[in-house]
């Protein structure tokens, strides 16, 4: 029975009991009295079967499959204010914007995408190079991107990476650039140097021969410069018989 029919089925019901209430005559109420038990056990039976086809059809109904797709790749900038992650997310668009959410922690940011295409995306950096102001931190959601823009709890600090691991990486790696100002020789020296302490005992001892040949070249001899350090040899190492 649809739901019209149900409801004036209702209405049917509260009008008999209206006139059960103002009948005075016996025989009237006698009349009416079967009536309102016929029509309430009718409105019973059919409300409760409407309530069993309605969670009959909730049980066949097949949820959709999401698959959770952890994100990894993303590209970044920054400005004095936020550093800010572009993140594609391919079929994505302003219109699913409830679909997108972020959550930001001092040095946390969590992206979720849900049940786009059938697909989540996920993208978890826990390890953020610098604390954020989480207060401050929002996202944009555009055609096939989300740009999460992360506010920097100094503003105008510097991030040499978006992670942590990144940074201290990247800072192991860095090679110190020469000072143009600097008397060239001293340069070199300092770039041999750094190779020698970095370097196995292959390394060494070659680095050893080039400078007792580059001395012995120069007319000074092995033993004139004495080493990196004041020491005969590299970084303290005594001179070797080449």
């Amino acid at each position: 029975m649809s739901v019209a029919e149900l409801k004036e089925l209702r209405e049917d019901l509260y009008e008999l009991k209206d006139l059960r209430r103002v009948a005075k005559r016996p025989a009237s109420r006698q009349l009416l009295d079967p009536k309102i038990e016929e029509v309430a056990q009718l409105l019973e039976k059919l409300l409760a079967e409407n309530k069993a086809s309605q969670t009959a059809d909730g049980a066949k109904e097949v949820p959709s499959k999401s698959y959770i797709v952890n994100l990894q790749t993303y590209s970044w900038d920054q400005s004095p204010k936020f550093t800010k992650l572009y993140v594609t997310i391919p079929g994505l668009s302003p219109s699913n914007s409830s679909q997108v959410s972020c959550n930001f922690e001092s040095q946390a940011v969590t992206l979720l995408v849900k049940d786009l295409n059938s697909k989540t995306y996920k993208l978890v950096i826990t390890n953020l190079a610098k604390p954020i102001a989480q207060e401050r931190c929002h996202y944009k959601v555009k055609d096939e991107m989300v740009v999460v823009l992360l506010s920097k709890e100094r503003e105008g600090v510097h991030w040499p990476a978006v992670t942590a691991e990144e940074s201290k990486l990247k800072s192991k790696n860095k090679v110190e650039e020469p000072n143009a100002a600097a008397d060239p020789s001293s340069n070199i020296m300092g770039l041999m140097k750094k190779m020698y302490d970095d370097g196995d005992d292959k390394m060494k001892q070659m680095l050893n021969k080039t400078w007792y040949e580059t001395q012995a070249k120069s007319g000074g001899g092995a033993g004139s410069a004495g080493g990196l350090g004041g020491m005969g040899g590299f970084g303290g190492m005594p001179d070797m018989d080449l």
